[in-house]
């Protein structure tokens, strides 16, 4: 015969006698531990993300100047352009 429990799950439920005190404990104080929960695991998450970042971002953030400079050479080029095309005219 198979066992009807396997692979089930035990949950409780909770008969309570003022079931608006027990909502708002259920929000307020669990709620509030679990939001520092997840507050938590995302300050690590990030941290984490932070340092194995690190390199990369400040690979990326040298190259920002380069790209400055090639914006600023497109622009005196295309300044130049409009010059010698008016001089045309």
């Amino acid at each position: 015969m198979n066992d009807p429990f396997n692979n089930s799950e035990l949950t409780t439920i909770l008969v309570v006698s003022n079931l608006k005190a027990s909502k708002t404990y259920y929000l307020d104080v669990l709620g509030a531990e679990l939001k520092a929960k997840v507050a938590e695991h995302k300050a690590a998450l990030q941290a984490r993300l932070s340092e194995s970042l690190a390199g990369s971002t400040a690979e990326l953030s040298s190259k920002g100047g380069f790209l400055d400079d090639y914006s600023g050479q497109l622009d005196e080029r295309r300044e130049a352009l409009k010059a010698l095309l008016k001089d045309l005219r």
